[in-house]
């Protein structure tokens, strides 16, 4: 039985070997494509509402498919598609369409750092991720953000992955507190070099997810391919259609004045 004390977390891996892990934390969560699930996988290989973690009696239980109807392909754990519901424990497998995850114990320490502990730019990734922001006055923060001279676009980096993470988690409060810092930083001369680096790479357009790109979760890459282009998507299916019916037509026309 686990400790429901310390949670459970899926944690996924690029394929740079980022990770980025996803506390099971709450009574009930859902898991798919839609960007109103709490963990959001950007992939047609998952179903809108794929999945679902509950914490039921310490244990923390997955389910196939939301309000009764099941995902298109399915929820694996260990390699075995699963019928009802299943306890999941640390070292266990899932699999959901192209995504992989790793079953570990939350990282509950990280929570525990404070404003002091700052004294590196891994020190500041997991105050912004984990640390209680909340009663933290923004010029001491920012105090100690300017004594760690870090450069720009590695600073920004470390702002934008904060805001990913209390993104996915639906975390409005330390999202709005993330993003506030973040603009007084820079505006501030938080970061010292490498501005114009990170221009040219905000410059870029967001690379869309494939079938077989096992990728990091961004919600925002959710928002911009998933719910956005929801209804773009939809008219393009329907101008194909309509194409391919007047293609039948004329081709109809042409053989009957031939014959």
């Amino acid at each position: 039985m686990n400790n429901p004390s310390q949670p459970l977390c899926l944690t996924v891996t690029g394929h740079k070997g980022e990770e980025r892990s996803y506390p099971l934390h709450r009574d009930r969560m859902t898991i798919g494509r839609d960007s109103s699930c709490d963990i959001i996988l950007p992939d047609m290989s998952v179903s809108k509402k794929h999945a679902q973690i509950f914490i039921e009696e310490g244990r923390t239980v997955i389910a196939d498919g939301v309000d009764g109807k099941p995902s298109s392909n399915g929820v694996y754990v260990n390699d075995a598609r699963i019928t009802g519901r299943v306890a999941l424990k640390k070292g266990d497998v899932v699999k959901m369409g192209v995504f992989k995850f790793d079953v570990r114990n939350a990282p509950a320490a990280k929570r525990s750092i404070k404003l002091d502990d700052i004294t590196s730019a891994h020190s500041l990734k997991l105050f912004l991720e984990y640390g209680d922001m909340r009663k933290v006055e923004d010029e001491r923060l920012l105090h100690h953000i300017r004594g760690l001279k870090m450069e720009t676009m590695d600073l920004v980096k470390i702002f934008d992955d904060a805001l990913d993470l209390a993104m996915a988690q639906r975390q409005l409060q330390r999202v709005g507190l993330i993003s506030r810092i973040k603009q007084d930083a820079l505006q501030t001369g938080g970061g010292t070099r490498g501005a114009s680096a990170k221009n040219r790479e905000a410059s870029k357009p967001p690379k869309p997810f494939t079938d077989t790109d096992e990728t990091l979760i961004d919600p925002q890459l959710v928002r911009t391919y998933y719910g956005m282009s929801e209804e773009k998507r939809r008219r393009r299916i329907l101008t194909g259609v309509l194409i391919a019916a007047a293609a039948l037509l004329i081709a109809v026309a042409v053989i009957f004045i031939i014959f």
